[in-house]
């Protein structure tokens, strides 16, 4: 039963892949689709989907805190193996913890959430999991790896500029603006984003094979290993405990925050680890940790939905 509703996913991640590495899609053209993903097909997903809950069920600050406690221990974690015991930079540990602590929430987690939950809560975790990764962990790693590197100051700026830019929080913010409110989206401008928010998914995934069609893969054992441990086991494992201990949270969106705990690190990562210098490391976890996540993610769902 889970190997059928994981395989169709990995299937679409397959047909991205092949694609781009036969030719039959340009490389180029990835980004661009993964741009409309990300600033068009998503926050029209969140308005719609967060837009329609009552204020009380849009965000719900025990999830969110819970699954930043959880993200933000793995995030140390990994850092502080790689610092430590492996002895590398600052820089690459900070690295080293986005990868364990972000998940590819939008191009993975919705489309399997959907899957699993539907796609109304599948769109809430996903709202309230971006949350923590785009407000907490994915500035915090910048501030640690830049400060590292010698640009004292600056970071804390483009991060800021960062955050009021994101599509995905401002989409948010639209939905909480009018949940808050009780208004309703007109009929016509909702059927619009039902179109929109319907390619998300599959599209995403297309996006996401395509994107490890374009990537290297170079053999770092050690530095590897705590990723996909933090990233596949640690980071859904701590989510779960956290989680656990959230009172009346509905048992379906604590199993979905598991899950998504679960997926592989974000498409994007190596770009990150491009402005930290360890783009090698950062661009082969992201291929090992996707390939490994079709058995992990069997194993997480046969565990949380028994």
């Amino acid at each position: 039963m889970m190997f059928q509703t994981i395989a169709p996913i990995f299937v679409l991640v397959a047909v991205g892949f092949a694609a781009v590495r036969t030719g039959y899609v340009g490389a180029d053209t990835i980004r661009p689709l993964g741009a409309f993903v990300v600033r068009v097909a998503l926050p029209a997903l969140i308005i719609r989907s967060i837009g329609g809950l009552p204020f009380g069920q849009a965000v719900q600050p025990g999830f969110v805190l819970a699954y930043a406690g959880a993200s933000l221990a793995v995030m140390l974690l990994a850092l502080i193996v790689t610092r430590r015991v492996l002895r590398g930079g600052m820089s690459e540990a900070a690295m080293a913890g986005l990868g364990a602590a972000t998940s590819n929430t939008g191009f993975m987690g919705y489309p399997i959430g959907s899957m699993v939950l539907g796609p109304a809560l599948g769109a809430q975790l996903m709202a309230q999991c971006m949350i923590v990764e785009i407000m907490l962990i994915i500035p915090l790693a910048m501030v640690i790896s830049d400060v590292a590197r010698g640009g004292r100051g600056r970071v804390v700026g483009q991060v800021l500029a960062s955050l009021l830019r994101n599509p995905i929080l401002a989409a948010l913010a639209v939905a909480l603006l009018i949940s808050g409110s009780g208004a309703t989206v007109p009929p016509m401008l909702d059927r619009v984003l039902g179109l929109l928010a319907g390619v998300s998914a599959p599209l995403a995934l297309f996006v996401i094979g395509g994107t490890l069609a374009a990537l290297p893969f170079q053999g770092l054992a050690d530095r590897l290993g705590v990723i996909l441990l933090g990233k596949l086991v640690l980071h859904p494992l701590l989510a779960m405990g956290a989680l656990a201990l959230v009172p009346g949270l509905d048992p379906q969106m604590r199993a979905g925050g598991v899950l998504f705990a679960a997926m592989p690190m974000f498409t994007i990562y190596p770009i990150f680890g491009q402005r930290a210098g360890v783009e090698m490391m950062t661009a082969s976890a992201l291929v090992a940790a996707t390939a490994l996540s079709f058995v992990t993610l069997s194993v997480w769902m046969a565990l949380i939905f028994p």
